[in-house]
């Protein structure tokens, strides 16, 4: 088996700083994550990001990405964007039940 030692400071930047590893020709790592959500979404019926703000308000666009990594926990089929509140409750729960705190509080 080789091993290869990585030692230089992109990848230990990297590591501290997941965000490093998306942002390509000094661009800002706003633009890299937002780019990263729309890549995600891709195919998603009702999903347009275009911001951190309006594109998220009524939880499809966390529910897409959340259902991209745990088709089984989140059943985007059967959303609507009329149901925020089941939205969120959907993506939060998901994302719990791997793990993820889903509020400040929890870290």
């Amino acid at each position: 088996m080789d091993y290869v030692r990585r030692n230089s400071y992109g990848d230990i930047s990297d590591r501290k700083d997941p965000l490093n590893a998306l942002v390509k020709n000094g661009g800002s790592k706003r633009n890299a994550l937002l780019k990263w959500c729309q890549n995600k979404t891709v195919g998603y019926r009702n999903i347009d990001i275009t911001n951190f703000s309006s594109s998220w308000n009524d939880g499809l666009a966390l529910c897409a990405i959340m259902h991209s990594y745990l088709p089984d926990r989140i059943p985007y089929d059967q959303m609507s964007p009329n149901d925020k509140r089941r939205n969120f409750s959907l993506a939060f729960a998901a994302a719990e039940s791997v793990g993820i705190p889903t509020s400040l509080n929890n870290m």
